[in-house]
């Protein structure tokens, strides 16, 4: 008991003794302050100079806290700024994509323009690409139209340059385009400058350069490079004067029957977006 009671005492005395500190401090400074107001040599100096510390002090305090919240305010408006400019980034985006859009649906229109003033002798149907499938044995694509708008088997494709291929495959929304670049495909042709048949045909060792070769050139037949071969209409497909593609290397080998020409086609084949179909 004695021992809590000396504790107790203690404890009064220290807060007693710190709050008495406390107190003459104040006075201390308070006095200070007066003595610099008061113009009494030696002393208002040595007052002026302790209280010019104290305001320093509290100056510099003042300093980190003005700080301090003008950093956080700074912080705040960026973080601000900086949202109200990812919006506008999205925003800006979602404009392109929409340009992006347009002009991708205005080429589209123009093509199919070209194609109708083009081969205006035709009854046409258009049609864009949906998908595009290659393999070392096909070349074809799938475009969106089918049986319920007009389009049958065999029917030709063409793009506002040349021929394309033809309708493999026809379904009631859809249809299956193969290209003239299928190793399967052959097409009848004329050479134009000399007024002679030949066959274009797919081949695999130049489909991936998407070319074309040209056989059973006449033996009596000058082939020149540059030359345009157009479809001959022999056969059930192609119809007569189609541009199909031009000579671009002449291959003579020992045997002139054996000799081939490596033609360029004018449709771009890999990159064709709407095409034309004939119907009539």
């Amino acid at each position: 008991m004695s021992y809590l009671k000396m504790s107790n005492k203690n404890r009064k005395r220290n807060k007693k003794n710190k709050f008495l500190i406390i107190l003459w401090i104040l006075v201390i400074i308070i006095l200070l302050v007066i003595f610099s107001k008061i113009n009494i040599p030696g002393i208002s100096n040595v007052a002026g100079q302790i209280t010019g510390s104290f305001s320093d002090v509290f100056g510099s305090i003042k300093g980190v806290f003005s700080n301090g919240f003008e950093y956080f305010g700074n912080t705040k408006k960026l973080k601000e700024e900086n949202s109200k400019l990812e919006e506008e980034i999205e925003e800006l985006k979602y404009k392109l994509l929409e340009i992006d859009t347009i002009k991708a649906d205005n080429d589209n229109l123009r093509d199919k323009l070209n194609i109708k003033e083009r081969y205006n002798h035709f009854e046409i149907i258009y049609a864009d690409i949906v998908i595009k499938n290659y393999d070392n044995f096909d070349e074809t694509f799938v475009v969106n139209k089918g049986t319920k708008d007009g389009v049958k088997q065999k029917q030709t494709v063409i793009t506002e340059d040349g021929l394309l291929g033809y309708i493999s495959s026809a379904q009631e929304t859809t249809s299956i385009v193969t290209t003239i670049l299928d190793p399967n495909v052959s097409v009848g042709v004329e050479i134009a400058s000399v007024n002679k048949n030949a066959l274009v045909k797919g081949d695999f060792s130049l489909k991936n350069e998407a070319k074309l070769k040209l056989t059973y050139i006449p033996i009596d037949t000058e082939v020149s490079v540059s030359e345009t071969v157009y479809t001959s209409g022999i056969g059930e497909v192609y119809p007569k004067g189609i541009p199909v593609g031009t000579i671009e290397e002449v291959i003579n080998k020992k045997n002139e029957i054996d000799r081939y020409a490596i033609v360029k086609p004018l449709a771009d084949i890999n990159n064709v977006k709407s095409v034309g179909i004939i119907v009539n």
